[in-house]
C-alpha cells in the first residue's frame, strides 16, 4: 500500500517528470512546466540539456527503452 506520502509525492509529482522522458506529451508534466514549477521553464531552450532536471537515476530503464 503507498500510504507513506513520500511515496505519493512520487506519485504525483516526480512520476510525470521522468515519464516525459520517454513518453513526451504528458498533460501532467505540461501543467508544472506551464506553471513554471519545472527549472525547465526558468532556462533558456539551449540550457536544458545542462542545467535541467537530470535523468542519472535512471539509466535502468534508458537501457529497457533501448532493449539491451
Amino acid at each position: 500500500m503507498k500510504t507513506s506520502p513520500l511515496v505519493q509525492i512520487a506519485d504525483l509529482y516526480l512520476w510525470p517528470i521522468l515519464r516525459e522522458r520517454y513518453r513526451p506529451g504528458g498533460r501532467p508534466y505540461r501543467a508544472f512546466l506551464e506553471g513554471g514549477t519545472l527549472i525547465e521553464s526558468k532556462l533558456r531552450p539551449e540550457d536544458v540539456s545542462s542545467l535541467g532536471t537530470k535523468y542519472s537515476c535512471f539509466e535502468w530503464v534508458d537501457r529497457a527503452v533501448a532493449g539491451a
